[in-house]
């Protein structure tokens, strides 16, 4: 299964007022893996995410992730 996901987390994180790093400072994410992240080369584990949605301020964890972003091909 491939995704393809253009940068929805990082237009999501830019419209939250955050910057990358506060994010990233904030969860104790890897800067490579929140990056793989926002440009959707992998997706989040749980934990993560909620750590993400807590930082944004986001209850509705499926908000991370915008489904019309994902090209799936198997």
């Amino acid at each position: 299964c491939h995704m393809k996901q253009t940068n929805h987390l990082r237009e999501l994180r830019k419209s939250k007022g955050k910057l990358q790093a506060e994010v990233i400072a904030a969860t104790g994410i890897s800067k490579s893996s929140y990056i793989r992240y926002e440009w959707g080369r992998t997706l989040p584990d749980i934990l993560s995410a909620i750590a993400i949605a807590d930082v944004l301020g986001i209850v509705d964890l499926r908000e991370i992730w915008d489904r019309r972003d994902y090209d799936r091909q198997t």
